[in-house]
């Protein structure tokens, strides 16, 4: 019987518990979002850009995890890319959607001292919306392929001329030997 009380007791607490829950309207800004995560995170550990962007980006009913896997099992299938992680990601995004929003002042005639800056901060990082990441990320991807088959190539090329150095001193070496 002393076993059943304290089973019921533990049952009790569990069902009197009461879980905090933060409402945020969809109007909410990023800014103020991330702040409310990186307050509310207890467990000691700061949050990453990434995982603040996920968060936000729910909102927008795009899962920026989902989006992250696919795109990493694409690029680690080059060895040199294996190592690349997700904040990576983000900030050649930011750095590429920056410069697009750069340009467009530039189209727009801004004065050169009120133009934006091309940038990937941590500030710039949480700026960067769903929709200007959705717009850059498939050409960051491309363009992580691309650095990868251009490192390849100089790299070929380089042994290439190694080896013909390394083939001339040695044919050299044979037609001047006395």
């Amino acid at each position: 019987m002393a076993r059943w009380n304290e089973l019921m007791a533990i049952i009790q607490s569990y069902q009197q518990y009461q879980i905090p829950v933060i409402t945020l309207k969809k109007e909410t800004p990023k800014l103020a979002i991330c702040q409310v995560f990186e307050k509310v995170n207890t467990g000691g550990v700061v949050l990453n850009v990434f995982e603040l962007l996920t968060a936000t980006y729910a909102v927008d009913d795009f899962n920026l995890q989902t989006d992250w896997y696919t795109r990493h099992t694409n690029l680690k299938d080059f060895k040199v890319l294996g190592n690349l992680q997700n904040t990576d990601f983000l900030q050649a995004v930011t750095l590429l959607s920056t410069y697009h929003y750069r340009l467009k002042e530039i189209d727009l005639e801004i004065y050169k001292d009120k133009l934006s800056s091309v940038s990937c901060k941590r500030k710039d990082i949480l700026k960067l919306t769903s929709n200007n990441y959705r717009a850059e990320a498939d050409l960051v991807s491309q363009g992580f392929k691309l650095y990868v088959q251009m490192i390849l190539i100089l790299y070929f090329k380089f042994v290439n001329q190694l080896y013909s150095i390394a083939l001339g001193k040695l044919w050299g070496k044979r037609f001047l030997v006395k």
